[in-house]
């Protein structure tokens, strides 16, 4: 598809013509046919997912401080300004 959408573009806009550097002699004009291969997906573990709970917590705990909201928000001090 690269190499269709480059003459594509070669022949659109005939200034942009590519020189070709490297030329494959042997290239692969048929896609070889692959068996796929039966695997079965691994179980987490408990601990897996105690780890990816706490994380996503510590993450929430974190994102919540940063925003300004939520009960553990940081307190700034923002200089008073007076009117006068």
């Amino acid at each position: 598809p690269a190499a269709r959408a480059v003459d594509l573009a070669s022949v659109a806009f005939p200034v942009m013509r590519p020189d070709p550097k490297v030329v494959d002699d042997a290239a692969l004009v048929a896609v070889p046919e692959l068996t796929p291969m039966p695997r079965e997906a691994p179980k987490p573990s408990v601990g897996t997912l105690a780890l990816a709970s706490a994380g996503l917590v510590a993450l929430d705990l974190l994102i919540f401080a940063a925003s300004g909201s939520g009960p553990f928000r940081l307190r700034h001090r923002r200089p008073e300004v007076k009117v006068t």
